[in-house]
């Protein structure tokens, strides 16, 4: 594959050693990144130009912003990041319902919400990055929510789908990178409610994270986040793997795996 990657986004630790990978196995890849207000058609937001631009005859695979995944959806670029519309949280819910840490969440737009407890965890339906799930207590949703009524939210509008749920508190938090129904790697990144970061994680874990891949998949290669609570172990989300943090997660392992997925 030709590997694409988006050269803001150098804050994640783990793009060195991505791009130690590629070198070292003679793997072809570019460093971009997105032109703003570029879209060479009006009608589609993501026809963004990049600089520099990007033509391979080989199958290109993205890693970057959930912008760079849409850019690549958009030229047509296979596997580009894996993106579709599996990425939401009403997709999903239903295969996963019994296992999910916010099994009793209510879906609204922002508009219409009325969450009834006092401490509420929010997050968007869709893998946007529109807001990042958070927990906040009712006057705090309160507020927030008018400002978006107002208009004074740049990312979030009264239509912007959600999910909300009582916030909840549990033990441990993991990442999973799965391709083609494999975990390839996995680490932890919260413990008792912070960051935390560790390679790995129990079998126990691992195993819960392949039984969930086998039961359903959004796409070829995805990311899986699952929690400890107590003896429990559920499933927080579902997310892109191309713009997935890599927190201590094995990337060698992962960029080998990605890069001979067979298909492309």
């Amino acid at each position: 594959m030709f590997w694409v990657l988006q050269s803001d986004q150098f804050h994640e630790n783990g793009r060195e050693v991505m791009i130690q990978t590629l070198e070292r196995f003679g793997i072809p890849y570019a460093v971009t990144q997105i032109i703003p207000f570029s879209q060479t058609d009006s009608n589609d937001p993501y026809s963004h130009q990049l600089s520099p631009e990007v033509t391979s005859e080989k199958p290109i695979i993205t890693n970057g912003s959930i912008m760079l995944s849409k850019v690549a959806k958009y030229r047509g670029w296979q596997p580009g990041g894996f993106l579709n519309d599996n990425f939401d949280y009403e997709v999903w819910f239903p295969h996963f319902k019994d296992h999910l840490l916010n099994r009793d969440a209510v879906f609204s737009d922002v508009a219409s919400a009325n969450p009834d407890m006092e401490d509420i965890f929010v997050r968007p339906t869709l893998d946007s990055k529109s807001f990042n799930g958070q927990v906040m207590t009712r006057d705090e949703f309160s507020a927030w929510q008018k400002d978006v009524l107002a208009g004074m939210n740049t990312f979030v509008k009264p239509d912007t789908k959600i999910i909300y749920s009582p916030a909840k508190n549990i033990g441990q938090e993991h990442r999973h990178f799965i391709v083609d129904g494999e975990v390839i790697t996995s680490s932890r990144y919260k413990l008792g409610g912070y960051s935390n970061f560790s390679e790995g994680c129990d079998r126990a874990v691992s195993w819960f994270a392949w039984q969930m891949a086998e039961l359903w998949a959004p796409a070829r290669a995805f990311v899986l986040d699952t929690y400890i609570a107590g003896d429990e172990i559920g499933i927080v989300e579902l997310g892109c793997i191309c713009n997935a943090g890599f927190y201590k997660a094995d990337v060698q392992k992962l960029v080998m795996a990605l890069d001979s997925m067979p298909g492309f």
